[in-house]
């Protein structure tokens, strides 16, 4: 069950703290480890996927390419080729474009709150292939320019973070040589 899942509570230098629930982590806003992916076509497009309607957070709105909490002990980086061979059948080489940074998101729903406090680190790569959605996690996929993805209404708000970064540093995506 997603709400017992045990995540590390880190502190704003991503030092361990403790073992935590999910559900708790929510629930009290804990700082967390979290990767995020933008994936780029080679015609500088990038892959975004909509949440399913299951998620607890932000079901149905757009998100970038991937967005994953970290397992105990497991680095950014493999969160994040992870994540992309999970929710997107996706195996390409990324790397990380922007150091940690802290994202707080809230979601409210029902009566229920929850607090996304996350440690998060940016990485990208490009790819040319196939997907293949995992529907517990993704509904849909699609590919969209930058600054049409600046301009999705129901964007995740840790999505429309990373997308204005990018947004602000047009050189990252310059180096990605597409």
């Amino acid at each position: 069950m997603e709400e017992d899942e045990i995540i590390e509570v880190v502190d704003s230098s991503g030092n361990f703290v403790r073992l935590a629930k999910r559900g708790e982590v929510y629930k009290q806003g804990l700082l967390h480890k979290a990767v995020n992916v933008v994936l780029f076509t080679p015609e500088k497009k990038i892959y975004l996927q909509r949440r399913s309607a299951n998620k607890k957070s932000f079901p149905n709105f757009w998100d970038i390419s991937v967005a994953e909490h970290l397992k105990p002990r497991e680095s950014y980086k493999n969160a994040a080729v992870r994540g992309l061979l999970e929710e997107l059948s996706i195996k390409t080489p990324v790397f990380k474009i922007r150091e940690p940074h802290i994202q707080e998101n809230v979601f409210e729903k029902a009566g229920e709150k929850i607090i996304e406090n996350e440690l998060a680190e940016l990485y990208t790569g490009v790819y040319d292939g196939e997907i293949t959605i995992d529907p517990t996690e993704v509904s849909e996929t699609k590919e969209v320019t930058l600054q049409d993805a600046a301009k999705i209404y129901d964007l995740t708000p840790w999505g429309l973070d990373e997308i204005n970064f990018l947004g602000r540093n047009p050189q990252i995506i310059e180096r990605l040589k597409l």
